[in-house]
């Protein structure tokens, strides 16, 4: 995967926030220095105007261009090391397992869209999502008209009553351990979604 893939797909998901991210932080940084420069104009004192405007532009324009580097970098980060690990999907095209994307924080400005991958096997989309250990594990989406936080919130609430622990329904996997991945994803799927409507019946 290219990196001209990589800024083009950042840019792609993330065009808009990137502006409002640009904008605030050059009003937040521009106007250090802005205050400073307003006092030597009221008081006439011009001996170092250039240095005040060197400063607007570098507080203005040059930090906030650092930090959204910095916020890319880091999202290309996280990018990479979820599409090496999304490399087991590609033996879904044998599968009756249904791959789509999922987009992440793609409804909030303060952060960045990044892009996930997310799983199916019978009615219940799952989430695949990376640790920084490399390991993969699955979290249920268990509303789709809700963001991922919101079915966290579901999730906890959910499993508060239940006689299952988070591990049954909440799966992480290794990889490197694992002979055939998707074989032993979609047994846990499966099993998940059943415990699932269980709880839910048993709530009702």
């Amino acid at each position: 995967m290219s990196k001209n893939w990589e800024l083009s797909r950042f840019l792609k998901l993330n065009k808009r926030k990137v502006f409002y991210a640009l904008k605030v932080c050059s009003i937040i940084f521009g106007i250090i220095p802005l205050v400073f420069l307003s006092k030597k104009l009221i008081t006439n004192d011009f001996e170092n105007i250039i240095n005040l405007i060197a400063s607007v532009l570098i507080f203005g324009v040059i930090i906030p261009l650092m930090i959204i580097s910095i916020a890319y970098l880091e999202w290309k980060i996280k990018t990479w090391r979820r599409n090496k690990a999304y490399t087991f999907l590609d033996k879904c095209e044998n599968s009756t397992l249904l791959i789509d994307s999922y987009l992440l924080k793609n409804d909030t400005k303060l952060y960045f869209t990044e892009e996930l991958k997310k799983i199916k096997s019978k009615n219940l989309w799952f989430l695949i999502e990376v640790s920084n250990k490399n390991e993969v594990f699955l979290f249920p989406l268990i509303d789709e008209s809700k963001n991922i936080f919101e079915n966290m919130i579901l999730f906890d609430e959910i499993s508060a009553k239940s006689t299952f622990s988070d591990d049954e329904l909440n799966k992480t996997y290794s990889l490197k351990e694992l002979k055939n991945p998707l074989k032993e994803m979609e047994k846990d799927m499966i099993s998940t979604e059943n415990k699932i409507i269980e709880i839910k019946r048993n709530n009702l």
